[in-house]
């Protein structure tokens, strides 16, 4: 086993179940679940499906990892890529609805909020349509 020398570093940082914001206030880590406080890495979460394993509190799931959960690996294919939400009607309310949109594209790396395609499930052909309520809550 190899020694330590004094200047070797060790790394204590710890990930804090509820940090504080910079105002003082509490910020909940999103992986505390908030119906029993249990705290979990996103690789527990996903072998439970987003379902807390202390009280079954539902974690929400965002529409490609709901996509992986559903079909056989590897299969889906994902079609009509380039297609993006249009303003059509011309929406304004605090900022213009096309400003939304960009945000919201930049921020979920999605160009719109439904996630189509095809795949298989249990072996048998399928066409998805999944909603991904992150891109302006769907």
């Amino acid at each position: 086993m190899a020694q330590m020398s004094a200047t070797d570093k060790i790394d204590v940082s710890i990930e804090h179940k509820q940090a504080t914001l910079d105002d003082g206030s509490a910020k909940k880590h999103p992986n505390t679940c908030p119906g029993c406080g249990s705290h979990y890495r996103d690789e527990e979460l996903r072998v439970h499906l987003r379902v807390c394993p202390q009280c079954g509190h539902h974690f929400p799931v965002r529409g490609l990892e709901r996509i992986e959960q559903l079909v056989d690996p590897r299969s889906f294919v994902e079609d009509e890529t380039a297609l993006r939400s249009g303003d059509p009607l011309e929406f304004f309310d605090l900022k213009p609805y096309t400003e939304r949109l960009a945000e919201a594209e930049v921020a979920t790396g999605l160009g719109d909020a439904m996630i189509t395609g095809t795949g298989r499930i249990e072996l048998l052909p399928c066409r998805l349509a999944v909603m991904d309520f992150s891109f302006m809550g769907g």
